[in-house]
């Protein structure tokens, strides 16, 4: 899928390729229990014009947020409650048969205080058995930066301004303190 600006309004766009992962969202009644408890941002269905795309299933309009920040942007705090709703979003969604396909923090925006998901596109059925598809991208958007954060303090996040993707896993992990790498439960996530 894709994002589109048309009429002052952001439409999100859904392809073949992302429609039955949405139907499953939506069918499953995860969309509703995650809009409900406020951790998606929710989104209006319009009906797909023609002169969008012929590809395009379906035609959604998130609600829109006052503000934007990046991650590169947000306190060390803020990146941690951000990392916090990543999880509680997966653990809700695995109990409704589905996962998070990806872990990004420009997933995350935030409505005043509060961190808020907004790709919508991010949801996948779950496959049994199988290891968290998102789990490295985690690390590098996540779980890497507020490690550095004991170190680097609240410049940590910025360095996503440097590695959008997340910071690589190899470069980070030079980055730490010889003590950190030494603790098991970071070598265990941290590694290469």
């Amino acid at each position: 899928g894709y994002l589109l600006w048309r009429d002052d309004s952001l439409l999100r766009c859904v392809t073949q390729a992302g429609a039955e992962d949405v139907e499953t969202l939506y069918a499953s009644g995860l969309y509703a229990e995650l809009t409900r408890l406020g951790l998606l941002v929710p989104h209006e269905e319009l009906a797909p014009s023609p002169d969008i795309g012929t590809d395009v299933r379906r035609v959604l309009k998130p609600q829109l947020l006052p503000f934007i920040s990046y991650p590169y942007e947000w306190s060390t705090a803020q990146l941690r409650d951000a990392a916090l709703l990543t999880l509680r979003i997966l653990e809700i969604s695995l109990r409704y048969g589905m996962m998070l396909k990806d872990a990004s923090a420009f997933n995350v925006a935030f409505n005043g205080c509060s961190p808020v998901f907004i790709d919508i596109l991010s949801f996948t059925r779950r496959i049994e058995n199988a290891a968290w598809p998102g789990y490295r991208q985690f690390c590098e958007h996540f779980l890497l930066p507020l490690l550095l954060s004991r170190d680097l303090g609240e410049a940590a996040p910025g360095l996503l301004l440097t590695w959008m993707h997340g910071i690589p896993l190899h470069i980070g992990k030079r980055m730490l303190s010889w003590q950190d790498r030494l603790r098991p439960s970071v070598a265990m996530h941290i590694s290469y």
